[in-house]
Order: structure tokens, then C-alpha cells, then sequence
């Protein structure tokens, strides 16, 4: 799962690429926000003397930048507590190559994350007898079959896709629509086919597979593209006016470069 988040805490933002993925954002933002007010205090200090959770914030960090051995850190955070915007600040660069400072306009690579929201869309649709949790693959895309004839699409349902508990694993599908690209659902359901191969048991494992297959269902069902139904149902409802699950959206201008510097 791919995601952009705006680092505007007052007007949050979330961006999200992938051919699959689904955008995410904390589920903080369903709250009502109030402005920040920079003198509350409260159990999170670092520095007991620090007049503001800033100062101490900026004390940590120079902590860790000691310990890792580095000059700088590119950051951007925030702080919500009791549904308040509590602080939010920047630090470094969103893109370190032309210098752009990070800012309340920032839309920053969420990665994974995003089935958070993934799992909110499903039990959205699921109130509204769109895609029912309890209903099983087969349910839905009785054209998805599996070269391992141990994957019974009709045991495996929707809540177990959005759980990781479907019991499937699938690299060359998560890579595919994760990194690489595809030419729509019929090559992915060609994936699903070829290269998924049944796990010793329905436990947990963690994937972007059952969102993955998800998101076909969700195009089938609804005649669209998941993108748009993300912003029909959710999107759209929460006021993230600023959201959106296409790349082809997102102004380069405010977005984050920096995603692993390790």
C-alpha cells in the first residue's frame, strides 16, 4: 500500500499511488480539529524545563541525530490528543536535492498505512450491503480460480482479505501492483491464477494481497475504479477535499522525496 499524507494537520491530505493500493491516513482526522495551542503541557516531555513540547521535541531529535551519527533529519510530525491538534512541525527537507523544506503543504509517502483505510472503505460498504464482510470470494469473483486447487475461493471471505487471514500467498501480485505496474484486472487476475499457492493455515500473515483482491471486487461491484469509489465513500464524507488514490493528481511540486535514507 502506497500513500501521500498533507502535513497540513488543520486540512489533512493523503495521497496515494499504486495500480492496488489504497490510500490511508490516521483515523485522527475524523475528528473535529481546533488550532494549536503551544503551550499546553502535558506527560510527553523530554526536557522537564522546556517551555513547550517543541523545545523538548527538538531536544530528542538532536538525540537521535547524535546517536545515528547525522547532521540533519528530514521530518515532518504531528501530535493529536483528546481529538486536538497538539503540534505539528517540520524539520529538513521534503527533497533534500533541490532543497524544498518540508511544510504544512507536504504530501509525504505513507507506504502501508494505507489498509487502514482500505479496511475502513470495506465496512462502509459492508453497512451499506454493497460488499458484505461474511461473503466469500467466490461470492463476488467466481472468475478468480487458482492453479492450487487447495485455494477454495468459496471459504475465504471478504473480512478474511481485509484481516490477512485469507490463507494466500501471492509475491508476484504485491510486486506487480505494488512497484511495477499492470494492464488491469485481467492480468492480475492471470497472477492471482498462476502464482498464488495456498499457506499451511488461514493464520495471520501480513500482505498487501488481500487488500489487492479487494480492490478487484470492489471495481467489479461498484463499475468503477476503486480510486473514485474511495472518494465516493469516504473521501468525500470526511471533507479530505485534498485526497485523492491517483498519481496523476498529486502536484510534484509539494511532494515528499524522502522515504528511506537508510
Amino acid at each position: 500500500m502506497i500513500l501521500y499524507f498533507q502535513n497540513k494537520f488543520l486540512k489533512s491530505v493523503c495521497f496515494c499511488f499504486l495500480s492496488f493500493s489504497i490510500i490511508t491516513i490516521s483515523a485522527a482526522l475524523t475528528y473535529p480539529f481546533q488550532r494549536v495551542d503551544p503551550n499546553r503541557r502535558n506527560d510527553y516531555y523530554e526536557n522537564k524545563a522546556a517551555e513547550k513540547l517543541g523545545d523538548s521535541l527538538d531536544l530528542a531529535l538532536k538525540k537521535v541525530e547524535q546517536s545515528l551519527g547525522i547532521t540533519d533529519i528530514n521530518l515532518t510530525l504531528g501530535v493529536i490528543k483528546d481529538g486536538q491538534v497538539f503540534l505539528k512541525k517540520n524539520y529538513g527537507y521534503s527533497n533534500p536535492e533541490t532543497k524544498t523544506l518540508f511544510s504544512d503543504r507536504t504530501q509525504i509517502y505513507l507506504a502501508s498505512t494505507s489498509k487502514s483505510l482500505t479496511g475502513t472503505l470495506a465496512a462502509i460498504l459492508d453497512q451499506k450491503g454493497i460488499i458484505k464482510l461474511n461473503k466469500s470470494i467466490a461470492d463476488y469473483l467466481p472468475e478468480l480460480t487458482f492453479d492450487d486447487k487447495n485455494i477454495h475461493t468459496e471459504k475465504i471471505t471478504i473480512q478474511s482479505l481485509m484481516t490477512h487471514t485469507h490463507g494466500i500467498k501471492n509475491n508476484d501480485a504485491v510486486v506487480w501492483t505494488a512497484f511495477i505496474g499492470h494492464k488491469g484486472a485481467a492480468q492480475i487476475l492471470s497472477l492471482l491464477k498462476k502464482y498464488s499457492t495456498a499457506l499451511p493455515n488461514q493464520n495471520f500473515n501480513y500482505s498487501n494481497l488481500g487488500p489487492v483482491i479487494y480492490s478487484l471486487i470492489v471495481e467489479k461491484e461498484m463499475g468503477k475504479p476503486w480510486q473514485d469509489v474511495m472518494n465516493e465513500h469516504l473521501f468525500r464524507p470526511l471533507s479530505m477535499r485534498s485526497t485523492t488514490a491517483y498519481f496523476s493528481k498529486v502536484d510534484p511540486r509539494y511532494a515528499s522525496y524522502v522515504i528511506d535514507e537508510s
